[in-house]
């Protein structure tokens, strides 16, 4: 039979080591916590994506090639009038998000989604309001 001693209301002696009960609760909360805030794998977005969303004036597609170190994202992107870049970009498990800037930085698009292999879609947010967008990555 094991002797347990119980010296004030919150410290246990178990074969002759004083555990505060506190202490036990907070490891266990500790692991507990880790293991769920653990990071999620990012996807590997890497590479040259045709991105499309209709506008007031059309369907707009131009080509993005995204560089990725770990979970955020860089890049450019080639439209009809010019180039634009990729900046605050995120990739979290399956979850995307970047802003693209146009125009030296006078215009920007919010993009927000969810890549699924070589797709991607989400909503975009511009000046006027927001759009649903698709992505597509291109081969080579």
């Amino acid at each position: 039979m094991k002797q347990v001693t119980v010296i004030k209301q919150d410290t246990v002696i178990k074969h002759g080591t004083v555990i505060k009960q506190g202490t036990v609760f907070a490891a266990v909360a500790a692991v507990t916590f880790l293991a769920v805030a653990a990071p999620v794998a990012a996807q590997d977005v890497s590479g040259m994506w045709e991105v499309s969303w209709e506008s007031p004036r059309g369907a707009q597609t131009f080509v993005i090639t995204f560089e990725q170190d770990g979970m955020e994202l860089t890049g450019t992107a080639q439209m009809r009038r010019g180039e634009g870049t990729v900046s605050d970009g995120m990739i979290h498990g399956n979850e995307v998000s970047f802003t693209l800037s146009m125009g030296g930085g006078r215009f920007t698009l919010t993009f927000k989604g969810e890549v699924d292999g070589d797709t991607m879609a989400g909503t975009l947010t511009t000046p006027r309001g927001e759009s649903p967008w698709t992505g597509k990555k291109k081969e080579g």
